[in-house]
């Protein structure tokens, strides 16, 4: 039976001491160097946008914000949130490591699917019923003709659920219960008339199946008793 010397063994030990302690040590310097050295500071950002977020504000606002912070130290989520609140226009904003000194930021813009005029201009808004900005020209949305603010608001829910955006000509809101969406149907046009917002899925669904049956309108404002004219 072959035994190793008692010495031998402590040396084996020693070193593997040794390396463990070499490479815990390394990993510390590596760490300090992402976290609390400039080596990895932000020098640049790249940003990819829409029509509404002009790109090169994004990238001065990031910059100004985090210049020389070293990248492990930024948080991704709060300054996705940041960019977010700063520009408005923007729905979703990621952010990414593009480098060891460089950001990449992605905005998603607001997409505006209805417009109401008033006297400063065109309000648009978006799919989920948000106000996005003023123009001054027709912007070719769905036109909501409205009265008070109530109405507004629940012409922008009814907006939200119509099943094919594309169909809507416009939508009469003069009163809070008394909303009407005027459809292309074939060469012409249809009103639905939802009365208000409740209950808009079941109306749209009932409304839709009776458009071949109308020649004028169909009234599902009590979508269990539709009428057809």
């Amino acid at each position: 039976m072959t035994t190793i010397p008692v010495i031998g063994k402590k040396r084996g030990i020693h070193t593997a001491v040794k390396v463990g302690i070499g490479v815990v040590a390394g990993l510390v310097l590596i760490v300090c160097l992402m976290f609390f050295t400039p080596i990895m500071g932000l020098k640049d950002v790249s940003v990819e946008t829409g029509d509404l977020t002009p790109g090169d504000e994004v990238r001065a606002f990031v910059l100004e914000q985090e210049t020389g912070r070293p990248l492990p130290r930024i948080s991704m989520t709060g300054l996705s949130r940041d960019i977010r609140e700063k520009f408005t226009k923007s729905e979703y904003v990621s952010v990414r490591w593009s480098g060891i000194n460089t950001l990449h930021v992605t905005v998603t813009d607001k997409e505006p699917v209805a417009a109401y005029k008033t006297s400063k201009g065109w309000v648009r808004y978006s799919s989920h019923g948000e106000e996005i900005d003023v123009v001054q020209d027709d912007p070719d949305l769905v036109n909501i003709r409205g009265g008070s603010p109530g109405a507004i608001e629940q012409a922008l829910i009814v907006v939200q659920h119509v099943p094919d955006l594309s169909r809507v000509e416009s939508v009469e809101a003069q009163k809070e219960d008394d909303i009407t969406v005027v459809v292309s149907h074939e060469e012409s046009t249809r009103q639905i008339r939802v009365g208000d917002s409740s209950n808009i899925e079941k109306k749209f669904d009932v409304a839709f199946k009776l458009l071949e049956h109308s020649k004028e309108y169909v009234d599902v404002s009590t979508p269990d008793t539709p009428v057809a004219r």
